[in-house]
């Protein structure tokens, strides 16, 4: 498991499963260098020819991003609709996080790429 960052904000990543899954945590509040390395961290695995089938995040502790971190949604939003089929599933229980995931996420919901999960509806 790859984990980049520290206890004030961060993410892990774990390798894909045999189901081509990609298991994510993040947390806290991220500075622009742990925010430019998410979207590759989560696709290094298709680097081998592997491609994810699913990304589920568990961004329960993450906190309201900056603009470096709501670019880093997006861009793994788009990478996985390049991927055709790569489906992305995130967990949060924040009413404020979940309002900025929903308005980054909200072109790759209406796609079906992106499924916002806990908390209340949006």
């Amino acid at each position: 498991m790859r984990s980049i960052g520290d206890a004030d904000g961060g993410f892990t990543v774990a390798p894909i499963d045999g189901n081509g899954v990609v298991r994510v945590r993040a947390w806290g509040f991220w500075p622009p260098a742990i925010a430019n390395a998410f979207a590759d961290s989560l696709f290094e695995s298709a680097q081998g020819g592997r491609k994810p089938t699913q990304i589920m995040i568990d961004a329960e502790s993450l906190k309201p991003q900056r603009e470096e971190g709501q670019a880093a949604f997006s861009a793994v939003c788009e990478r996985a609709s390049k991927f055709g089929g790569t489906r992305i599933e995130i967990f949060v229980t924040s009413s404020l996080t979940k309002l900025q995931l929903a308005r980054i996420t909200k072109e790759w919901r209406r796609k079906g790429v992106v499924d916002l999960k806990g908390g209340e509806s949006v």
